[in-house]
């Protein structure tokens, strides 16, 4: 099975306001990262925040000389081919914003289904009583964070650890693989 593991960087968490700034990803066995990578700004309808530069380290200049949207989803997606989207809080983030996203595209793409796998939900069933957020999980299987953490491809290469460790773990992921319809038809 071909995982893609991926990060969004967002001006804020309003996934109907807020505009994805950069999105990273990688493939993986299972096992380990392919040499495949994906990573690219992308240029947000709207100002980049201070805050989020601060803790991102997207500039509003790097944002704005980025591929729009209409470009970088599409690509993103073409990368992701067939293959399960991994994200770690993927169900109330990445997966939402994704779709709200490919929502706005025109021409709007053909809906179609998407797989994808939750490492929040897993690190739940793993790690009961544990934080679960990304940080917390990497220090529970003693994985050092990344000095640029909330750089889409360092947090991706974080969650590609944390996912195979979580792997080893857990055995068979598929009762955690989840679908849903990209794009979401009422979309902005």
């Amino acid at each position: 099975m071909t995982y893609v593991l991926f990060d969004l960087e967002t001006t804020g968490c309003n996934r109907n306001r807020d505009a994805i700034i950069q999105i990273a990803a990688l493939r993986s066995d299972g096992r380990a990262v392919t040499d495949a990578r994906f990573c690219t700004l992308v240029r947000p309808h709207l100002p980049v925040p201070g805050e989020i530069t601060q803790l991102t380290g997207v500039t509003a200049e790097a944002a704005a000389s980025a591929p729009p949207l209409y470009e970088a989803l599409p690509a993103f997606f073409e990368f992701g081919g067939d293959g399960v989207l991994v994200a770690h809080n993927a169900a109330r983030f990445d997966m939402r914003f994704l779709k709200i996203c490919a929502g706005r595209l025109r021409p709007m793409p053909a809906p179609r289904a998407v797989r994808y796998l939750d490492t929040l939900a897993l690190s739940r069933a793993l790690h009961s009583g544990r934080g679960r957020s990304l940080d917390a999980v990497a220090a529970h299987y003693g994985i050092p964070l990344p000095a640029n953490r909330h750089d889409a491809l360092a947090d991706t290469l974080l969650l590609a650890e944390v996912f195979h460790r979580m792997l080893r773990e857990i055995g068979d992921p598929a009762p955690f693989i989840q679908e849903t319809i990209l794009p979401e038809r009422n979309a902005i």
